[in-house]
């Protein structure tokens, strides 16, 4: 009896290690998904890391500052009519001759936010950006005394650039 189970135990034990050695066919198998799951890893790795940059400028109704093409105005008063820096043909377009216009200060009524940095080029907001712009109006009576008086809301954004677009992470 004591022979039939050490025969036993023998054999259990060798089919354990045979189990976990691969076969000869299943070598090349092996290494190449390991190869395929490292290529994938490398591709997942090589994607460029976007980096949360601040950006201070003007806060600024983006439907009229414009971030290179020529869009409608969307005046609120009529006094930003008669501005003497910018002129509005019969076409509605707003001519980008004088782009710190009072027509284009931002305000609580603006759908549309972009910043206008000290450079002149004015960075359009995304869709969050747009919105988290008007949260920032509602909270900060600060920013809503500034755009009734017609003066310019200076703001630092957190966010990342694409072309003329910024996805804002955050507004100050």
């Amino acid at each position: 009896m004591r022979t039939s189970l050490i025969v036993a135990g023998l054999a259990l034990t060798v089919g354990v290690v045979m189990a976990q050695t691969p076969q000869k066919g299943s070598t090349a198998q092996t290494q190449s998904q390991e190869s395929t799951s490292a290529k994938t890893e490398k591709k997942a790795g090589s994607i460029p890391e976007v980096k949360t940059q601040t950006f201070k400028g003007a806060l600024v109704d983006a439907s009229c500052a414009g971030g290179g093409a020529s869009t409608t105005s969307s005046t609120t008063s009529g006094s930003a009519k008669s501005s003497s820096n910018s002129s509005v043909s019969k076409t509605g377009e707003a001519s980008r001759s004088g782009e710190n216009n009072q027509n284009c200060i931002a305000s609580a009524n603006t759908s549309q936010f972009g910043l206008r940095m000290k450079d002149g080029r004015v960075m359009r907001f995304d869709a969050v950006g747009n919105e988290r712009a008007k949260e920032a109006f509602s909270a900060k009576k600060k920013w809503s005394d500034a755009s009734a008086a017609g003066k310019e809301i200076q703001a630092t954004v957190s966010g990342t650039e694409s072309g003329d677009q910024l996805t804002v992470v955050s507004i100050h």
